[in-house]
């Protein structure tokens, strides 16, 4: 099966991406905000145990960046103001298959997330010296990425059905930070177990295929009723 990404909308969701207010303020607020609060916290604790300070904010990352900022991604440039002007409605009139359309979105998710886990990298290394690395770790980090966005981008369909949108979002990024930070905090150093990176691709390739089959029922039953 060929996956596409079509340019056009992926420029159009990250212009949207860059104007949104929400997703931007999450962006700045809860991940540096957050992050350079951790490092003045810990900082008094970087020449006993240097790694306490580059984990805590790693957690911040993960816990903060991951979760609420792909959350408010997603949110943001796929239900901007879905009942204003119909979401549903969009996509089939789109002359985008609904595969290109999942596909393009999950894209733009994604890289833009990819990217500002780079400006993380870069801010831990600029102020450490070097940035975490070790056995099973970027593997890790990639199934990570790849789950949350899925996990996040089920908010958005399930939101397509959903008045309390705004309830939902909230209640699944709490779980997702309570999920997520423990483990970045306490349990995550410089070596990853190796039945981490396996397990959570296990968990994003039944995610994606789940979301998907209910994206296509979803869209699926709107085309009927139309009909």
């Amino acid at each position: 099966m060929k996956i596409e990404i079509d340019r056009s909308l992926f420029v159009f969701q990250l212009k949207t991406l860059l104007a949104n207010k929400m997703s931007m303020g999450m962006l700045l607020f809860w991940h540096w905000t957050l992050g350079g609060f951790a490092f003045a916290k810990k900082g008094v604790a970087a020449g006993i145990a240097p790694d306490a300070v580059l984990w805590t904010n790693y957690g911040l990352f993960l816990g903060t960046c991951l979760v609420a900022v792909m959350g408010s991604i997603c949110v943001s440039f796929t239900l901007v103001k879905p009942r204003a002007y119909g979401m549903v409605e969009l996509l089939l009139a789109s002359p985008l298959s609904l595969r290109k359309f999942a596909a393009t979105s999950f894209a733009t998710c994604f890289s833009f997330s990819a990217v500002n886990l780079a400006l993380h990298f870069l801010v831990l290394k600029l102020r450490f010296g070097h940035a975490p690395a070790g056995a099973g770790f970027y593997w890790a980090l990639a199934a990570v990425l790849a789950f949350a966005a899925f996990i996040l981008f089920g908010i958005v369909i399930m939101s397509l059905r959903r008045k309390d949108a705004d309830q939902l979002y909230i209640l699944l990024v709490g779980i997702g930070m309570g999920t997520y930070a423990p483990a970045m905090f306490t349990k995550l150093r410089l070596d990853i177990a190796a039945w981490l990176p396996p397990a959570l691709a296990a968990a994003f390739l039944l995610g994606a295929a789940a979301l998907w089959f209910y994206f296509h029922k979803l869209i699926s039953k709107e085309k009927a009723v139309l009909a």
